[in-house]
């Protein structure tokens, strides 16, 4: 880790980034990743019917996804070929929007440095992600030389993969000093469980999946122990706030250490309102909401292809949360 200090303190800068981050180069939100599965050759009549229905609930297709699972758990008819209908239409969109985001243009501009995506990413002690795409694989981490890296993998060879990548012996797990750390909380669509299947968590029950897999058990470990360092400083950048294990980690961080977020987001701190009502067992039965908005240092509503393209205002709010309010002082070396 390469902690800052900032006024004789210690800091120590996380990011953590959903699906409103590749979002910026193409990527596909919640429900538009509905509308394709809609349309995908795999799905039967009876699934798109359970897709339908649970949309007019205003219910998300993960959510359908989880129901349909915890069924064939239970051995309900027909269920096991509704999940294996689902993740192969999944499998399939991963591979289709991987192609769209190695085709993107990763930097909004390309004549300052200190304005760009990268010389921000670089910045991070960790960055942590709940995006199973493959953005940060082709445009940041090949030109990183070695230093940002994926802990806890193996490469393996799959002519269908980019990247392909598997678990290593858990005897293994464990973050370099001198190296930044890129971790996919939820898996990666380009990684494989040592029987061959997809290491993507879908759907429901993701707090139960994460514990059967020791890699994403680690790496939720990571997650925490990181939000609890000494002045932490966390940058939330197109998370929805919607997976309870999540949002239970990050509070309880806040709430027994010096934990501070900045919230990139269309809909800035906003984007907590949908959870007002809703606890998610932080502390008792207080929302998120509630929760964390003590600790919230700021917010931008704007999308990345103006911050770190022509709005230098933007771009100097964001700066002055991790204590850079001068872009001139940084070290591109």
């Amino acid at each position: 880790m390469h902690l800052r200090r900032l006024q004789g303190r210690e800091l120590t800068l996380i990011l953590l980034t959903g699906a409103g981050f590749s979002r910026n180069w193409g990527g596909w939100l919640a429900n538009e990743v509905f509308e394709y599965v809609l349309g995908r050759p795999e799905v039967g009549n009876e699934l798109r019917q359970r897709l339908w229905a649970d949309k007019l609930r205003q219910r998300g297709f993960e959510e359908t996804l989880g129901d349909i699972q915890q069924e064939a758990a239970r051995g309900a008819p027909r269920t096991r070929e509704m999940v294996d209908q689902f993740m192969a239409a999944l499998v399939a969109m991963f591979h289709e929007m991987n192609r769209g985001l190695a085709a993107a243009a990763f930097e909004p501009q390309r004549s300052d440095q200190r304005y760009s995506v990268t010389t921000f990413l670089r910045r991070f002690d960790y960055i942590f992600t709940l995006n199973q795409d493959l953005a940060l694989e082709h445009h940041y981490i090949p030109g990183m030389k070695g230093h940002c890296v994926t802990p806890g993998l193996v490469p393996i060879a799959q002519p269908d993969l980019v990247f392909g990548s598997s678990p290593d012996d858990p005897s293994t797990f464990k973050l370099a000093a001198d190296k930044q750390p890129y971790i996919k909380l939820h898996g990666s669509s380009n990684w494989v469980r040592p029987g061959g299947s997809p290491l993507l968590v879908l759907g429901g029950g993701k707090e139960i999946e994460i514990r059967r897999e020791p890699l994403l058990n680690w790496y939720e470990r990571e997650f925490a122990i990181a939000l609890k360092g000494s002045d932490a400083k966390l940058v939330v950048i197109g998370y929805s706030f919607s997976d309870a294990h999540v949002n239970r980690v990050i509070g309880q961080a806040a709430e027994s250490g010096g934990l501070s977020l900045f919230i990139v987001d269309p809909n800035g701190v906003d984007v907590l309102d949908p959870w007002r009502d809703r606890p998610v067992h932080i502390r008792g039965d207080a929302p998120i909401r509630d929760q964390l908005s003590p600790h919230i240092r700021g917010a931008s509503r704007r999308p990345l292809s103006a911050t770190f393209g022509y709005d230098r205002v933007e771009h100097a709010k964001l700066m002055h949360f991790l204590g850079v309010p001068d872009p001139a002082t940084l070290n591109l070396g």
